[in-house]
Formats: C-alpha cells, sequence, structure tokens
C-alpha cells in the first residue's frame, strides 16, 4: 500500500471495521511511525507499511472470515472513489488476492475457525522420545534394537502407521505407510512448502487412513518429527489451532469421536527400523512423480519469503519507473 504524503495511515484506519483493525505488534509500530513519518524518509516508510500491511492482509484474509468478507466489500466499493489513494489500496488488496490464488494458499472454512481444543488437550496421546533412545548419540545398532523392542512392546496390540515429509530442490511431499495393509499413501506440496509442513501432511495422511481399520480400533502413528508432536502437545484445552494445524487437528477430533484410540510416537530417522525406512523412501519417490498431482496444501506462513521477493520486485519497478518515493 502506498500513501500520498499527506495521508495519515492513523487517519485512513479510524472508519474501518474492527475486525480489520486487530493488528499484531509489528503493525501496531507501523502506526505508531505514521505519526512521526515527517522524520522518516518517505521511501523508507512506504516500505516497512508495504511490508507489514501485506502480511496483516493475508494474516486477516486467512484467520477470521469475518475479516475476509469486509476485505472483499472493500475491495468492491473502492473503485467508486475518485481518489489516488483509495485506488492504491484497492490495488493492494487485489494484490493481496491474487497472491493468495497465485500460491494456492489453503482458506480454511469457517468450522475449521471454530474449532477449539477438547478438555484436557491431546498432550496424552503424544509420546516424543524412547528411554535410552537419543538421535546421533549411541551405537547405531543399539538404538535401533530398543527402538524395536520399545515399539513392539508398548503397542503389540496396536495398528502401526508410519509417517514421514521431506523438502528438498526437487519438491515436497509428505506420506504414510501402514504396516497392517501393506499401504502406502503420499501427497506433493506446493514447492514453497517447508519440511515442517511436509511432516505435518505425512500425520494429516495417516489420519485419513486411521477410518480404514474398522476392526482394530487401537492405532499408533509414529513420526521422526518431534517439532510436530511438540506443536501438538503444546495445544491447550479451548485453545484454536494454528492455521497450519487446522486440517490435523481437524481429522484428529474426528478420528476420536468415531471411537478410535490414537497415539502418536516418536522413533529417530535411519536407524534402520522397517516402517521409517519404507515411508522415507517413499516419500521422496512421491517429491519428483511428476503424474502425482501438487496439491493445493500451501500455508502462508510458508509464502512470507515470497511476500518479501515480490516487494522487493515492485519497489524495483516503482523506482526504475519514476513512481517511487
Amino acid at each position: 500500500m502506498d500513501f500520498e504524503s499527506d495521508v495519515s495511515l492513523k487517519e485512513w484506519c479510524k472508519d474501518k471495521p474492527l475486525s480489520i483493525l486487530q493488528l499484531d505488534p509489528a503493525d501496531r509500530a507501523v502506526l505508531r511511525i505514521a505519526d512521526e513519518r515527517d522524520a522518516i524518509q518517505k521511501k523508507t516508510f512506504t516500505k516497512w507499511v508495504n511490508k507489514h500491511l501485506k502480511k496483516q492482509y493475508i494474516n486477516l484474509y486467512m484467520t477470521t472470515t469475518k475479516a475476509r468478507e469486509e476485505l472483499n466489500d472493500l475491495q468492491n466499493n473502492l473503485h467508486l472513489k475518485y481518489s489516488h489513494k483509495y485506488h492504491k489500496i484497492g490495488d493492494s488488496i487485489t494484490k493481496m488476492k491474487g497472491f493468495v490464488e497465485d500460491m494456492k494458499m489453503r482458506i480454511p472454512s469457517e468450522e475449521q475457525l471454530k474449532l477449539l481444543v477438547p478438555k484436557g488437550g491431546w498432550s496424552g496421546m503424544i509420546t516424543s522420545s524412547i528411554p535410552g533412545v537419543k538421535k546421533n548419540e549411541g551405537i547405531p545398532s543399539e538404538l535401533l534394537q530398543k527402538t524395536m523392542l520399545y515399539l513392539h512392546t508398548k503397542y503389540s496390540d496396536a495398528t502401526k502407521l508410519y509417517t514421514d515429509g521431506t523438502k528438498s530442490a526437487e519438491g515436497a511431499a509428505g506420506a504414510v505407510w501402514c504396516e497392517e495393509h501393506r499401504f502406502t499413501s503420499g501427497a506433493r506440496l506446493h514447492v514453497l512448502s517447508s519440511s515442517y509442513q511436509a511432516e505435518v501432511e505425512g500425520l494429516t495422511l495417516a489420519l485419513k487412513h486411521v477410518s480404514a481399520h474398522d476392526k482394530n480400533k487401537r492405532v499408533v502413528i509414529i513420526t521422526d518429527s518431534k517439532a510436530a508432536l511438540d506443536a501438538l502437545a503444546n495445544l491447550g484445552q479451548d485453545d484454536l489451532p494454528p492455521l497450519y494445524l487446522l486440517r490435523l487437528t481437524q481429522l484428529l477430533r474426528n478420528r476420536v469421536q468415531e471411537g478410535y484410540t490414537l497415539h502418536f510416537q516418536w522413533a529417530p530417522s535411519h536407524l534402520g527400523v522397517p516402517g521409517n525406512e519404507k515411508v522415507d523412501r517413499y516419500v521422496r519417490q512421491v517429491s519428483t512423480m511428476e503424474d502425482v498431482p501438487v496439491g493445493l496444501r500451501t500455508n502462508h506462513k510458508d509464502c512470507e519469503q515470497e511476500i518479501r521477493s515480490r516487494l522487493r520486485r515492485e519497489w524495483s519497478v516503482d523506482y526504475e519507473s519514476g513512481t517511487g518515493a
């Protein structure tokens, strides 16, 4: 968003709907800077506003359906205003929506945005360690033996699902391997997706497959991603899960309501655990398979670097054309 030199950002904001003005601390700082911008070069200030407001547009567009409606209404009404500054605002919203579409960002539904963590949370389902086993500490053969014994002893009567995610120059993907069904399933992700999001996708695919087990409803999902398990375990009662966990937590809630007893278990990678090795090989294949369509599963947080890159290109064009400050 670009502002004329005689227009205060605070003046523009004061009559806007409340949900649009629920800014994070960085954006409130922008408002304070707006009041003192006479001491700041206009070019520097414009870059600052552009970066934070475009991120804020996307955050609002993704996190609340009410703000999504208000931004759409604002865009529709701004073209009636015969003022350059209003056209700039409208253009900024149009670019934001185009960026959301270009990056194939996942836009959560109203139902997903109302999902709250149930009483007690999910931490009781999660084990992020194995006694005597730490990755890269100890003799691999001994670590493998301890891991296999632990999994067999603790989950002897449970169906085992192994998940993995990968991110490389060739692409990103998540996958699941079902030991009982000898079944694999994978999904390619948008090139901007992070390795973390790929791991979450693997867990999501596992929860989708859980419903295929109608006889044994005790299921353990085994992953090497402590980060994903910690994120799930740290969600407290009545918390609203972050956007990147919405699909996962929605499926988790559904499977629990269907009567499944679920557990998530960490296990170290590259030790030779058969299920881990199977899904690791498969997910790497999926990430490069041209016949597997790229899913519309991009998380908007994974696109922040691309936002910065696009803004730099816009500033460069504006500067070269003489429209930049």
